[in-house]
């Protein structure tokens, strides 16, 4: 019998279905140095990446969602023919930074991100991690008011919805928007101990 081809696993979304979870992302080395790679989430969402040789080590970036669930667009949906594509792609770059610019000008949503991101933790941690990354994100990353009258709120609550990275774009987002939001989780104190930890703690989220 023929051996089959490695790739042929990852090219439809049934043969991807058939995967058994894991921790780590099915690879299919398109040249040397460059491999796509595929992980199946728990719920049989799938995600591609890309990962290359570059200055004698190797880096791994997200090119977009598979086809698992949706139809692909080219764009925040991809076949496995569309990440092949933006998969070599990259070697015909310049040094520019313009496969850096599309895998992150997208849609995507930075609560969509940390729910993705949730979801990868998932073969990694307990349930008791897990809940307390997902109290974390909605109290200090995204909040949001909800039904809640002005009123009722905080300035400690007020101050973390004016910083609350709800709903923005990732690939809008600038060094700067990310600063502002790491600063504003540390109180403005003389105490250079509260100071010390609360860095500490935003750094860390």
């Amino acid at each position: 019998m023929p051996r089959q081809h490695r790739s042929a696993r990852l090219q439809t979304r049934d043969a991807r279905q058939k995967l058994p979870h894991r921790k780590d992302p099915y690879w299919y080395e398109i040249e040397r140095g460059r491999a796509l790679g595929y992980y199946r989430g728990r719920k049989g969402n799938g995600t591609w990446h890309l990962r290359e040789y570059v200055d004698g080590a190797y880096r791994m970036r997200t090119l977009g969602r598979a086809d698992d669930r949706n139809d692909a667009d080219g764009d925040l949906v991809l076949t496995f023919g569309d990440a092949v594509r933006l998969t070599l792609r990259g070697r015909n770059q310049d040094n520019d930074g313009d496969l850096d610019r599309r895998v992150v000008r997208c849609d995507l949503t930075v609560d969509q991100a940390l729910e993705d991101y949730l979801e990868t933790r998932k073969a990694r941690c307990s349930t008791a991690d897990l809940v307390k990354d997902r109290i974390a994100i909605e109290a200090l990353i995204i909040p949001t008011r909800g039904n809640r009258p002005g009123a009722e709120l905080t300035d400690e609550e007020r101050r973390r919805l004016r910083h609350s990275l709800h709903g923005k774009v990732v690939g809008s987002l600038a060094t700067a928007d990310l600063r502002r939001w790491r600063d504003s989780r540390v109180p403005q104190t003389d105490d250079r101990e509260v100071r010390r930890r609360s860095q500490a703690t935003a750094n860390k989220i």
